[in-house]
């Protein structure tokens, strides 16, 4: 099950990485970036990129992604 999981992240991030892009050219908040990347992006990313924009609402955004990098 983890291997599928890493095998779907795997495939799944360089059309994060361009929906990520195309959110930055309308916004440099973070939390709004990724909220609009979660609206592109498919499971299990868009779960990830939904929750760090929320929890960045009320912590450290660089917090947020180091514990998002940790994990």
């Amino acid at each position: 099950m983890v291997d599928s999981i890493a095998e779907k992240i795997k495939n799944e991030m360089p059309f994060a990485i361009d929906s990520i892009i195309r959110a930055l050219s309308k916004s440099d908040d973070l939390p709004t970036v990724l909220y609009d990347a979660s609206q592109s992006v498919d499971e299990p990313l868009k779960s990830m990129f939904a929750s760090m924009s929320v929890k960045m609402l009320n912590q450290d955004p660089a917090l947020v992604l180091q514990e998002f990098m940790d994990n």
